[in-house]
């Protein structure tokens, strides 16, 4: 059914109309009170509930692409799939992997048939497995990609939305490449501690004058978590 892609490419192009923006970048965390997505050994399954889980899986839907880092694909191996909506298509999976390191057996590989993305850099060894068809190579021509070339591709394959869903890198890259327009923040009423993983890795910020600052457009309980929406104060206020 071509119902469901057409009503999302609506909403998307009507958000990007009023925003006047090119491209809706979109951050999707999951983490406890204190801001951790992990456990010091790496455990991730599950910080939040089947409830916020649901609700990703339709984020995910409602968006062109969704886009993870290697670090994600290494520890958490996503399928990256939208369980349980069957209605339209697939969104395209997009891997940032600086120095290719994507293993045949990655399950987003095999979990559907819709694109992936691979996205390396430079100096990245070529694969040592036969890519699928459904998997185009993507090299940068530095030896990390950088933010903005990796957004300027994906208009090429006709994104004009993608879901970003870490690691803590990841996030990191985007918020400082300031090319965030929301935060979808699943917060589990749950507390790591110092040895959690935080979902967000360094920003530089010295000066409480320099934070990155948002404002909470929505709040929904998902008993038990929260969903807290955010948008870019800088951004509202343009």
């Amino acid at each position: 059914m071509k119902t469901g892609k057409l009503h999302r490419n609506f909403l998307i192009f009507e958000f990007l109309e009023r925003e006047n923006l090119k491209m809706l970048v979109s951050l999707k965390v999951a983490a406890t009170l204190d801001g951790k997505i992990a456990t010091g050994s790496g455990i991730s399954k599950w910080i939040t509930s089947s409830n916020s889980r649901e609700l990703v899986h339709r984020l995910r839907h409602e968006h062109q692409a969704i886009l993870i880092g290697s670090e994600t694909l290494l520890k958490d191996n996503p399928s990256l799939n939208t369980r349980g909506i069957h209605q339209g298509s697939s969104p395209i999976k997009v891997i940032m992997d600086g120095r290719g390191r994507m293993p045949r057996q990655a399950k987003c590989l095999r979990e559907d048939e819709s694109k992936i993305i691979w996205v390396v850099g430079r100096k990245a060894p070529d694969a040592d497995w036969e890519l699928p068809s459904n998997l185009i190579r993507l090299t940068s021509p530095g030896v990390r990609p950088e933010i903005s070339w990796v957004l300027s591709q994906l208009e090429n394959f006709d994104i004009h939305s993608i879901l970003v869903e870490g690691g803590a890198q990841v996030h990191a890259s985007f918020l400082k490449s300031k090319l965030v327009d929301k935060i979808y923040l699943f917060l589990a009423p749950r507390i790591l501690g110092k040895e959690g993983l935080s979902w967000c890795g360094e920003l530089g910020i010295e000066n409480l004058m320099d934070t990155l600052n948002f404002k909470i457009t929505s709040i929904e309980q998902l008993i038990p978590d929260l969903l807290i929406e955010l948008q870019p104060i800088e951004r509202l206020n343009d």
